[in-house]
């Protein structure tokens, strides 16, 4: 259905490109609640036990308050992050 509104529009509906790519996160993640430093979203899945990507992509990306009544947070890379109270998590 959609491709045919495309076509009848005359657009090259083959060739479309995602104008909304997913964001990569390369920063450390913070769990707020917990001081916890998370590498990544791969360890964010370990910790919590289950499949957390898309709720925390969400958190992170504002659209919600909390991913499983969490509060997360990017974080910059400045200094030591030890110094300021922050345990970094590892598997």
């Amino acid at each position: 259905m959609v491709y045919t509104a495309l076509q009848s529009n005359n657009i090259d509906y083959k060739n479309l490109k995602n104008t909304n790519p997913k964001k990569k996160y390369t920063k450390p993640i913070l769990l707020v609640e917990e001081n916890l430093i998370f590498k990544n979203i791969t360890d964010i899945d370990y910790y919590l036990n289950k499949h957390a990507h898309g709720n925390i992509r969400r958190c992170l990306n504002g659209m919600t308050e909390k991913a499983y009544g969490y509060h997360w947070k990017e974080i910059e890379e400045d200094g030591d992050l030890a110094q300021l109270g922050y345990t970094l998590w590892t598997r």
